[in-house]
């Protein structure tokens, strides 16, 4: 397991300037799913010119696996994680994959 060269914290505030940029051209979106979550830290990272070993689709991959492997139901992946909790998912397993 290797460390970013970004915070955890650092990557939660990129990814929120990213979102409103993204709302700014797009007003009518409402929602991201998990695919556009993670092509979106990716480009973070890419324009930071922070490297890591996973193309979009395996991030992506993991990501999928993690949420199914907490076998929790859509009501309380509503209720109980929102992006803070998203974000450090997807940055726990960039660490695990650095």
């Amino acid at each position: 397991m290797g460390n970013l060269s970004i915070t955890k914290k650092k990557l939660l505030k990129e990814y929120n300037h990213a979102i409103i940029d993204i709302l700014d051209e797009c007003e009518w979106k409402s929602s991201f799913s998990g695919e556009e979550v993670c092509n979106i830290v990716l480009g973070i990272l890419h324009t930071k010119k922070i490297k890591t070993n996973l193309s979009s689709n395996r991030l992506y991959t993991l990501y999928s696996e993690k949420i199914d492997s907490m076998n929790i139901t859509r009501e309380e992946w509503v209720k109980n994680y929102d992006i803070p909790e998203i974000i450090d998912i997807i940055y726990t397993i960039l660490e695990e994959n650095k």
